[in-house]
Order: C-alpha cells, then sequence, then structure tokens
C-alpha cells in the first residue's frame, strides 16, 4: 500500500518538482520529529502522523511552516517549502484558514531578500568547470550555451526506439526541447558545440550515474539524460565554487554570489553583445512576454542563423581566446597610436634622418607582433584576424609615410 507521502510525491508532475519536494518535506518532517528517517519509506508513517496531529489539533501548521523556512538557507527555498507542506495536508484533506495562509504570504513578504548575483565572466566559468565531473560540466555548458534554467536541463530526457528524445547532438546547432518549463510553455533552444562535446563525454560513463542514482531511489528509472535531482547540483555548483576559489557571500543572505542561475545571464549577455537581436535571445532563454504575439513567430530557420552568429561568443574557449586577442589588440593599438603621433611631430618639425630612422625602427617589433598574431588567429578567428589586417594596413601606411619623409630629408640635407 502507498504511503501518504509517496503516494502525494507521485502525483506531481515533473521529476523535477518531484524531486524538490521529497527534498523539502523531508527537511520539514525532520525538523519536526526528532528521529524521522531519511529515505520517503521511512518518512511515510510520520507524514501519516502529521496529518492525524494536524486533525485533532495537536500541531499549529503555521508556526510549523515557519519553523521549516526557517531551516531554509534561500527565500525561494522556503516559498517552495511552504507551498508544498500546503499541497500536501490539503491533499490529505486537511485545509487550511484563509487567516493561517493569510499570515503566511505576509511572512514570506517580509522575509523575501534577494542574493546580488555577481557577473559570470569567461575565466571563471573555466575555473568551475574546471572542478566538476563529467556530468556537471556537461549540464552547466548547456545552461551556458543555451540559457536554459537549471530544471528544465534536468527535465531533459532520452530518446528511444518509439519516443523521440529532447537532445539532438547530430545537427547543427545542436537542439535542445524544453518541455517542461517554468511557463509551461515547451520551447527548443540550441547548445554549442563546446557543449556537445562535453555530453558525448559524459554519455560514455552515464550508466554509472544512473546506477548509482537508482541505488538512492532517485533517477527517474533512467529516462532522465541526467539522473541527479536539482538540489545535488546546486550542491556541487556550490563546491566547485568554492574549490575554483571564487567564494564570495551575499553580506543580506548568506549565499554565494555566483551561482549557477548566472549561467543563464551569461547566455542572455554574451548573445546580446553578438547583436544578435534582442526579441530571439528573450525567445531562446523562454521570458514569457517573447514567447507569444509578434516575438512568437520566429520560425526555427531563423532562431537557427542567430544563434549561430552568437555560438563563439558563449563558447567558453573561443571566447577566452577572443577576449585574449581583443586585449593584444588592444595593447598594439595603445603603441601604434603613439608612435603615430612620433612620427608625426618628426614630419611636423622636419627633424633629421636619424631622428626619423629612431622613431621608424620602433614600428617593425610591433608590426613583427602583428603578423605573428594574424598568422596565428587567421584561420580560427577570421573577424579578429580582418581587424589585424586592418591595423596592419594602417601600420604600413604610417611606416611608408615616415620612410618617404626620411628620404625627403635626405634629399634635403
Amino acid at each position: 500500500m502507498t504511503g501518504m507521502l509517496s503516494g502525494f510525491l507521485n502525483t506531481r508532475g515533473s521529476q523535477a518538482t518531484q524531486d524538490t519536494y521529497r527534498v523539502l518535506l523531508r527537511k520539514f518532517f525532520r525538523t519536526l520529529y526528532s528521529g524521522a528517517g531519511h529515505s520517503v519509506e521511512e518518512l511515510d508513517p510520520i507524514a501519516t502522523r502529521y496529518i492525524e496531529d494536524l486533525k485533532a489539533g495537536k500541531r499549529d501548521l503555521k508556526a510549523d511552516i515557519l519553523a521549516g523556512c526557517r531551516m531554509c538557507k534561500a527565500p525561494k527555498s522556503g516559498a517552495t517549502l511552504r507551498s508544498a507542506v500546503i499541497e500536501f495536508v490539503r491533499s490529505n484533506d486537511f485545509f487550511p484558514d484563509e487567516r493561517t495562509l493569510y499570515h503566511l504570504k505576509k511572512a514570506r513578504e517580509a522575509s523575501h531578500v534577494i542574493t546580488m548575483d555577481r557577473p559570470l565572466g569567461i575565466e571563471d566559468a573555466l575555473k568551475i568547470l574546471g572542478q566538476m565531473d563529467p556530468r556537471a560540466r556537461a549540464i552547466t555548458l548547456i545552461m551556458i550555451s543555451s540559457g536554459a534554467r537549471i530544471g528544465e536541463v534536468l527535465n531533459l530526457k532520452m530518446g528511444s526506439d518509439r519516443v523521440e528524445g529532447d537532445i539532438d547532438l547530430e545537427t547543427r546547432p545542436a537542439r535542445i526541447t524544453l518541455r517542461e518549463t517554468k511557463t509551461g510553455q515547451p520551447r527548443i533552444s540550441f547548445i554549442s558545440q563546446e557543449a556537445v562535446a562535453a555530453v558525448k563525454t559524459y554519455l560514455q560513463g552515464r550508466d554509472r550515474y544512473v546506477k548509482s542514482a537508482k541505488a538512492r531511489g532517485g533517477g527517474g528509472g533512467g529516462v532522465y539524460l541526467f539522473p541527479i535531482t536539482y538540489s545535488t547540483f546546486q550542491d556541487i555548483w556550490q563546491r566547485a565554487v568554492q574549490k575554483a576559489g571564487l567564494e564570495k557571500l551575499d553580506p543580506n543572505t548568506g549565499r554565494l554570489t555566483l551561482t549557477a542561475h548566472s549561467c543563464r545571464k551569461f547566455f542572455m549577455s554574451r548573445m546580446k553583445a553578438a547583436k544578435v537581436p534582442d526579441a530571439i535571445v528573450e525567445k531562446l532563454v523562454g521570458h514569457r512576454g517573447y514567447l507569444a504575439g509578434a516575438y512568437g513567430r520566429y520560425y526555427e530557420e531563423e532562431l537557427t542563423e542567430e544563434y549561430l552568429k552568437g555560438e563563439r561568443f558563449v563558447t567558453l574557449q573561443k571566447a577566452a581566446l577572443t577576449e585574449r586577442q581583443d586585449k593584444r589588440i588592444r595593447e598594439l593599438e595603445g603603441k601604434l597610436a603613439g608612435l603615430t603621433i612620433q612620427i608625426e611631430k618628426v614630419m611636423e618639425t622636419a627633424a633629421s634622418a636619424e631622428e626619423a630612422g629612431r622613431n621608424l625602427h620602433k614600428l617593425e617589433p610591433i608590426a613583427r607582433g602583428m603578423e605573428a598574431l594574424l598568422n596565428k588567429v587567421a584561420k580560427s578567428n577570421p573577424e579578429v584576424a580582418q581587424e589585424l589586417r586592418a591595423l596592419e594596413r594602417e601600420t604600413k601606411a604610417i611606416y611608408d609615410l615616415g620612410a618617404a619623409r626620411k628620404k625627403a630629408v635626405k634629399k634635403e640635407g
């Protein structure tokens, strides 16, 4: 016979919701009853006892929920715990009065303190990934390159002979179908080739993760691409941030300021920096206002085309290389500007040929450095190579102009 708690969890829609409610209700009952078990089966008698105590007037629902919320580090977790408990007691024919619900709502509003997240940088993301196992690395790279929420990624399902899977690694770009979303509206998004490689590496060892999850009573029977709960991934993320030396806490909430949700913000900011239209970026990440009406009429071909334009901006290795190249370009531009001013002064003051020659010699190592960098990136990054070629032409023009002036000075002498 199915127990109260087991039966309740089995009716909670998605696997992610079931996993979240299981974790929070376990926290709730273990807060109220000392010696409460860990598994759902062990907690079933406790859950039954709690309903009996409520109906007998031996427990105060409002006080119990607030006690459970105090054990939650984040306001959002507390809000979800409130919802889970209220749904649970209602499903077992205990209906809180309006006064209780009102006070719980006011308590929720009073405790709603938000953590100020800090932006996720390219180098920081690479450091965090370096502290993760293949499964967590694949999940993180999917979030970074698609803008999907954590729960949406964890709800991706494997395909079978009869059922289409939610991820297609063979298309270009690779395509994911997000069916269980925050808005309730399914959507498609894409992932980078960097993420594809990480997923393929993970799939080689996926069986051991499935086996481990089943041993703990989770994993969705191997249906899900990633057999892992929301809370477990959050713990993995936190440990990776700490090991990477990037742990900073919000002074008001005590939570990490670099969260897994930062991956989603990273995707949006990088895609917009790549000049992908805002409406398409918002549609890819599933913001409610962009899923219907005029914004909802983008065809998949349009989304694909725009994603490919911005893909390298959400590919960490390429983005890191581009960032370093951009820094080098700025350095070369600064040196070039300084030498340009010097040459112009030489020309304006009709200085000696020897002085003109010294300034021209200063240009030579910069020109050589630019040529070497140009050759290095020409194949892998055409846009940066094009920018470098423009600088190279400018350098050559100034050099030729200075050389002509030096020749003229010699002739005048």
